[in-house]
């Protein structure tokens, strides 16, 4: 199950957060926003685990959509969820 989905902007701000669980912060976004898109040129896998918690995230234009787990999640359905998220801002 996940714990919360973030949009980030290409600077690394949060636009849109929502926490469904409450094992996580919203100081993982900031855990994230470090890692992940701050780290320019780095090969970048589309999840990433840091200590007991998984970031799943895809990049569309400038915009980042990052969802976040501490739990194990099957990741094709969490990148479905992800993927039909986007469509929605898209349509």
């Amino acid at each position: 199950m996940l714990s919360a989905v973030f949009i980030y902007n290409q600077k690394g701000e949060v636009l849109i957060s929502r926490l469904y669980r409450h094992d996580v912060k919203r100081s993982v976004a900031d855990v994230f926003r470090v890692h992940v898109i701050s780290a320019v040129g780095a090969a970048r896998s589309p999840v990433t685990t840091l200590g007991s918690t998984s970031f799943f995230h895809i990049r569309y234009d400038n915009l980042w959509v990052c969802a976040v787990a501490r739990h194990n999640v099957n990741a094709a359905l969490v990148f479905e969820f992800l993927y039909r998220l986007l469509g929605l801002g898209v349509a």
